[in-house]
């Protein structure tokens, strides 16, 4: 036998096409290759020939990835087994000439994993509906949804910490609540009072990629039957305590950064809304109040307001077209064959699927960029859904579904809190399009905004630039440890790395 896939006659798409697909249906089941593509004997069209080494519980996984390989593209035949379905014979057979494809895990180093089936270890329940008319904006006990959580409610289903698993919506989705909640009917829970071994079963789930098994061709949906035949890695408790620990670490450091850049983004929006918004400065003029800004910046505000068909603004500033006030780009969808996951060119953005909390995500690279946006540049998905807002973090790549925008002054601050007020105006040209909603260029760019003199934005600027810096770098502190945290969790699961004691 082959301990290594590198002899088995793939092509390298064919390849990522098959691993994927292995490692989406059958998590944690070992999967060999047998016959002619292992032994020299095939051509393009040869079928590949798989056996799993599953149970006879996992028949439902084989099933499901048999309709997966039958609906992919690749050019030939996928048959693959179970290997309690196989004869003993052919099992000798297979034992002697195979490679392993998928699967195989080094010596674990963290203590013995039994494997067990999730259904006994982690058995999830259906979330419970709320009924018509009833309010979950009261009480103290979160409400969640498949994507987390979605209100107030005065009562629980669950008994202690629980993990919550997105059924419905948001597929796969797995958030973890500290204290007895309400999961409604689009999730599944599992709860228990050890919130140290509950909190151990929802880093497990996180790492099963739930979110890529939808079951239903229709409706977006995942199978209880389906998650309940996966056989997954079990430690001791004292070992799952352990792993709970170092990951709940982490998960307390991201919440503490996540936390810090949401009061700094406080802080600036609500300087920004006592200045544009509010216009607060004028008004105090106008009251006869003392000056609550230095003497030099105070100067520069109206002394009065005055009324417009938009209410009453600051005299002297007027109402201008984006397109006077704004460096808009829209995006412009670069050639297919230039987009690559191998980070080729710049970071490429799709659409609002590539937007992240605050900053942009992209899952993409592009080597023939046409319209790109810079770094700290407001970037607006303008094609459904509309008016999503997010900040590129570097220079990238910006297609048809996203427009990036500057102010005149340059101030990245400045022109992010502004165009988070056309917020509802852009949302409302969601229904205009044809089939799908969409804003024009002309159109994006013949929005009225209120126009303040430049010395006002640019004294903003320096006032909040060091703030909006370091929210960048919270953000950035926080993302980085997600990352370590995803890359170790696997490894602290499967037993590959230790949780120190």
């Amino acid at each position: 036998m082959s301990d290594f896939a590198d002899s088995l006659v793939l092509r390298p798409a064919e390849r990522r096409t098959v691993v994927t697909l292995l490692g989406r249906y059958l998590p944690n089941i070992e999967v060999w290759a047998y016959g002619s593509r292992t032994n020299g004997n095939a051509v393009d069209a040869s079928d590949l020939d798989l056996v799993a080494l599953s149970d006879a519980e996992q028949e439902p996984l084989l099933d499901a990835i048999r309709e997966a390989f039958e609906e992919s593209d690749l050019g030939f035949r996928v048959d693959i087994m179970g290997w309690g379905a196989l004869p003993e014979t052919f099992r000798r057979e297979i034992e002697r000439n195979h490679v392993v494809l998928a699967g195989r895990r080094g010596k674990a180093t963290g203590g013995a994993r039994e494997y067990r089936l999730l259904g006994e270890f982690i058995p999830l329940s259906y979330g419970a509906g709320l009924r018509v008319g009833e309010r979950v904006d009261g009480g103290g006990v979160s409400v969640f949804g498949s994507n987390g959580r979605i209100g107030w409610h005065d009562r629980t289903i669950t008994d202690g910490p629980t993990v919550i698993v997105g059924r419905k919506g948001t597929v796969g989705a797995v958030t973890y609540s500290h204290d007895a909640c309400w999961p409604i009917d689009t999730a599944f829970w599992y709860s228990e009072a050890d919130a140290e071994l509950c909190r151990f079963k929802y880093y497990l789930l996180r790492t099963l990629r739930l979110e890529e098994m939808n079951m239903d061709s229709a409706v977006p949906g995942l199978s209880r039957s389906f998650v309940h035949a996966l056989k997954v890695p079990v430690p001791n408790a004292a070992e799952q305590r352990r792993i709970a620990k170092v990951l709940g670490a982490l998960d307390d450091k991201i919440e503490s950064s996540r936390r810090m850049s949401e009061t700094l983004d406080q802080m600036v929006r609500a300087m920004f809304d006592d200045w544009f918004v509010k216009f607060a400065p004028t008004r105090a003029k106008m009251e006869g109040r003392r000056p609550h800004l230095p003497v030099e910046l105070w100067s520069l505000f109206s002394e009065r307001l005055v009324e417009s068909d938009g209410g009453w603004e600051p005299e002297n500033w007027p109402v201008v077209r984006i397109g006077d006030a704004f460096r808009l780009t829209m995006g412009q969808s670069p050639p297919g064959r230039s987009y690559n996951t191998e980070r080729e060119g710049l970071p490429f953005l799709q659409g609002r699927s590539d937007f992240g909390a605050r900053y942009a995500e992209p899952r993409r690279h592009c080597s023939a960029p046409l319209r790109t946006a810079a770094p700290g540049d407001t970037l607006v998905s303008v094609r459904a859904p509309i008016g999503a807002m997010n900040i590129a973090r570097t220079r990238c790549c910006i297609g048809r579904g996203v427009a990036a925008l500057r102010h005149a002054s340059g101030s990245a601050a400045y022109t992010y809190y502004a165009v988070e007020q056309l917020r509802s105006i852009l949302e409302s040209f969601e229904s205009t399009g044809t089939v799908f909603g969409a804003i024009t260029k002309e159109q994006f760019e013949s929005l009225r905004v209120l126009e303040p003199p430049s010395a006002i934005v640019r004294a903003f600027d320096r006032r909040v630039s060091p703030e909006f810096e370091r929210i960048r770098g919270q953000r950035e502190e926080a993302d980085a440890l997600a990352s370590l945290r995803d890359r170790l969790a696997p490894e602290l699961l499967s037993g590959e790395l230790q949780a120190r004691r």
